[in-house]
């Protein structure tokens, strides 16, 4: 399956988009924020341009680059944004209130 095939924004496109049942579900869009705030923070995406983007988000590839763009990010952004583009949709918060929990009080 393609990036055209499932439709949405590429970059932002959750691993499990990809796969042959393309089940959504709410850790879905954790990941497209997680990405959304990787790119805020750091100012890049975290995909390199070796590869097509797709193959790196299948493969799960960006999870090597992220911790890099995240390095000057605090402790507790860092937390929530790996938090929300963990590669598996079952590692990744569901609802906003389980990512509330990661930032401090």
């Amino acid at each position: 399956m393609s990036a055209a095939d499932v439709g949405g924004t590429l970059p932002y496109m959750a691993p499990e988009r990809f796969a042959a049942d393309g089940r959504l579900q709410p850790q879905t869009d954790m990941f497209s924020l997680g990405v959304l705030f990787l790119r805020l923070f750091s100012g890049q995406l975290p995909f390199e341009k070796t590869a097509p983007i797709a193959d790196q988000i299948i493969s799960g590839q960006y999870l090597r680059t992220a911790p890099k763009l995240l390095a000057s990010v605090s402790l507790p952004c860092r937390k929530w944004i790996e938090a929300c583009i963990g590669f598996a949709p079952i590692s990744r918060p569901a609802t906003y209130g389980v990512l509330r929990k990661l930032l401090p009080t």
